[in-house]
């Protein structure tokens, strides 16, 4: 996947779209929508990546247990 940002072109790796999506759940300012809508994001990125699946599906449980238990 290849991102284009002031003429320059990124390439971005199936991990970084993870990392940006916890980021979004970590991320104090963040809602229970946003936090909520982030963890459903995770889960999609878990099937369209395999390479990246486990951590990701690893990375969601986590997330939900804190978010919403604690």
């Amino acid at each position: 996947m290849f991102f284009i940002l002031n003429c320059f072109i990124y390439q971005v790796t199936e991990s970084d779209a993870v990392d940006v999506v916890e980021i979004a759940i970590k991320r104090h300012a963040s809602d229970l929508t946003t936090k909520a809508m982030a963890l459903a994001a995770l889960l999609k990125l878990s099937s369209r990546f395999p390479s990246c699946s486990e951590y990701a599906v690893f990375k969601f449980v986590y997330h939900v247990l804190y978010t919403f238990v604690c």
